[in-house]
């Protein structure tokens, strides 16, 4: 972590806990909350933001 950088936290939008922004994350990784398991897509990094990650749908072939 560069020197006065501030790592923050984003609650999960499905149960609520506070989930700790690791160092090094990216825009559009999936990561899981501790608390529920919910699978989540990192919006924002600074300011640090979560949502429900979309689930993958079946092409049926296209």
């Amino acid at each position: 972590m560069i020197q006065g950088e501030t790592m923050s936290n984003a609650e999960c939008p499905e149960c609520g806990a506070q989930i700790a922004q690791r160092a090094g994350i990216e825009v559009g990784e999936i990561i899981s909350c501790g608390d529920c398991g919910s699978k989540l897509e990192v919006k924002s990094v600074a300011p640090f933001g979560l949502a429900t990650a979309p689930s993958v749908e079946e092409d049926w072939g296209e």
